[in-house]
């Protein structure tokens, strides 16, 4: 191999290195929020609750949170089967032992539109 030959494998080799670092990292990072059971927006802000703000509102131990997103059998979760627990809009909070299943997000007073209904949409 003759030296430009050798330059280019190794500017290849680099970028990979590059690639290969920062695949990691945001693989590292997203574990890091499902065992924590926060959103990337979450993690930078508290979110708001009836009672206040609460940075660790949704935290309900690692194993927990994990099962809220990969499903109740570990085996499962290296898998794409299953789904998560819960439905998408009603989440367990720390605050009640992690039993109140019918904690929300949403006001009281609001409810989801119905669909189709174009009004309410963003």
């Amino acid at each position: 191999i003759d030296t430009s030959q050798r330059l280019q494998v190794i500017f290849l080799f680099f970028l990979a290195g590059v690639f290969c670092f920062s695949v990691a990292f945001l693989n590292c990072f997203h574990l890091y929020l499902t065992f924590t059971n926060h959103t990337t927006l979450e993690q930078g802000r508290a979110t708001h609750f009836t009672y206040g703000k609460d940075t660790d509102g949704f935290d309900l131990g690692y194993r927990r949170n994990a099962q809220q997103v990969f499903g109740a059998v570990t085996l499962h979760w290296f898998l794409p089967i299953g789904k998560g627990l819960g439905n998408g809009y009603d989440f367990p909070l720390r605050r009640s032992g992690g039993r109140d299943e019918g904690a929300s997000l949403l006001p009281a007073n609001d409810q989801l539109p119905a669909s189709g209904d174009e009004s309410d949409r963003v």
